[in-house]
């Protein structure tokens, strides 16, 4: 995965707590996604994001005012022209110290939160819908302890359990050398590139598909 621009002179760093707070709100970051390193009216980025025009318009002059969006460009029609908005900048960077959060792990949880929220109300609603009633807990055969849940005690317990769900979910903890790190990051990374480039980013762009949240994490583990 990279960003389409690698020009210094294409990256704004946010230095103003005004911007700061902006982007790290990641309500507020949805809205400003559509007009990102590129030209878009407010029309069709409030169709791409499902919102009422007037939600948008709102959010836009906030951007505006911040000096994080700009008119690129008018496009000349009878009556009023069309107004075309873009980022100020194609890379945006915001510094964690720039942030009103107090602590990194704090805007991280912040961040994040919606992401989570997503992704539980997902499960919940796929469960429900399949009778997944229960969870179970056991050891497999590579000696690992194992959550997860399941429509029944004696339902198969593998990690292709239930595809006809379109939902998955497994985390565990598991022991690895700093050379194993590096070879399972490299395959996860070549996975979601793989993914980004078979999926639509947008609903426009996806007829006849749901959207999904595809979640991808590797991490030290600290304890609970």
């Amino acid at each position: 995965m990279k960003d389409l621009f690698s020009s210094s002179s294409d990256v704004h760093i946010v230095e103003s707590a005004a911007q700061a707070k902006l982007l790290s709100d990641p309500t507020t970051v949805y809205y400003f996604k559509p007009f990102v390193g590129q030209s878009k009216a407010l029309s069709v980025a409030a169709t791409e994001l499902n919102c009422h025009l007037n939600t948008l318009y709102y959010r836009v002059q906030q951007f505006l005012a911040a000096g994080l969006l700009i008119v690129s460009h008018e496009e000349k029609r009878k009556g009023r022209a069309i107004k075309h908005y873009r980022s100020v900048k194609d890379v945006l960077f915001i510094p964690y110290t720039a942030t009103p959060y107090a602590d990194l792990k704090e805007g991280l949880e912040e961040q994040l939160k919606p992401l989570w929220c997503s992704l539980m109300e997902g499960l919940a609603q796929t469960y429900r819908q399949h009778g997944i009633y229960g969870k179970k807990i056991f050891r497999d055969e590579h000696n690992i302890v194992m959550t997860m849940q399941s429509p029944s005690p004696d339902a198969p317990s593998d990690l292709n359990q239930g595809l006809e769900l379109g939902a998955f979910l497994s985390d565990f903890v598991i022991f690895l050398s700093d050379q194993e790190v590096q070879e399972l990051h490299s395959k996860l990374a070549d996975l979601m590139e793989s993914m980004l480039s078979h999926g639509s980013a947008t609903a426009e762009a996806s007829a006849n598909k749901k959207p999904y949240i595809l979640e991808a994490a590797l991490v030290p583990y600290w304890g609970v």
